[in-house]
């Protein structure tokens, strides 16, 4: 027994406590080990040797609002805790400064409740690299394909060929649609339409960034499907072997072209999807060939 006024550093089992919960109390802090202890004496000291008092304390307080009850420790931790957010959302950051937006700054501080704050140095570097960034002219993701070869043929100029073969789905031009000034209304020979009322002029698009797409053959069969989102993407529809002239069906993005010709392969009159006969449109849409601007356009004809 202790003397009187000192203070228990230990909970015991003994008559404070109901018989049928003295084995589970004491094997709890058998599990909870010296951690128990330090907490144990912490509050015992603060409330003197009443064990009861003690012991609920400890159970109604929460670790972080023990620590409360430690002067300097919440600064501490919640400075911890900023420094680690920080550093783990800026090296992310950093991977990409080019199209950093002062958002994700404001996105930080919302997500964590206040908690985690940008320093001034830092926010400010944030602030100039996105000005800059948004006055800079936009980044081109378009791409062609290095497994394309361009031939000249006397009867329908210049065209494509796979150089390799190049295995079905795969992507063998990309046109970013977002770049300034690239599309226009009005179709011309070397646009392709990717909306209603809006086409691509692939004579402002660099070849190395999918313009050589202008050189793609009309075929009734085609190797080639269109895909319209934010881009403008030819994949193949099947294995294409090297050697094959590469081309769509010019009729799956246009609906009506300006500049109408005859086809070298087939002798048909190609003038856009809205002068196809009724066999040759329902052969297209079984194939699953059209564009999204085209179907629409065929729902209200």
């Amino acid at each position: 027994m202790a003397e009187a006024g000192s203070t228990w550093l230990l909970p015991r089992p003994g008559n404070l406590w109901p018989p049928q919960q003295r084995a589970s109390r004491w094997q709890n802090w058998l599990k909870r080990g010296n951690h128990w202890s330090r907490r144990q004496m912490q509050v015992m000291q603060m409330y003197g040797p009443d064990e009861e008092a003690a012991d609920i304390k400890v159970n109604r307080t929460s670790l972080s609002g023990w620590y409360a009850d430690e002067k300097g420790k919440p600064d501490n931790e919640a400075a911890a805790a900023r420094e680690r957010s920080l550093s783990s959302w800026y090296a992310s950051e950093e991977e990409r400064r080019v199209s950093v937006d002062p958002a994700k700054v404001v996105s930080l501080k919302e997500d964590s409740g206040g908690e985690v704050t940008v320093p001034s140095a830092v926010a400010h570097n944030l602030t100039e690299e996105a000005s800059a960034a948004g006055e800079s002219e936009a980044v081109d993701t378009g791409f062609s394909s290095d497994k394309l070869q361009k031939l000249s043929n006397p009867h329908v100029g210049a065209l494509l060929v796979a150089r390799d073969n190049i295995p079905r789905l795969e992507s063998v031009f990309k046109i970013d649609l977002h770049v300034d000034d690239r599309l226009v209304a009005q179709p011309t020979m070397y646009s392709v339409q990717v909306s209603e009322n809006e086409h691509v002029n692939l004579l402002k698009v660099p070849d190395e960034k999918g313009g050589a797409a202008r050189y793609l053959s009309h075929l009734e069969d085609p190797n080639l499907v269109a895909t319209i989102t934010d881009c403008l993407i030819f994949r193949a529809r099947r294995d294409i072997l090297a050697g094959e002239e590469l081309g769509f069906h010019y009729c799956t993005t246009e609906w009506a072209m300006t500049s109408p010709f005859v086809c070298a392969h087939g002798g048909a009159r190609i003038q856009g999807y809205a002068h196809l006969d009724q066999e040759a449109r329902l052969h297209l849409q079984r194939q699953g060939l059209l564009s999204a601007h085209v179907e629409r356009l065929a729902r209200n004809m």
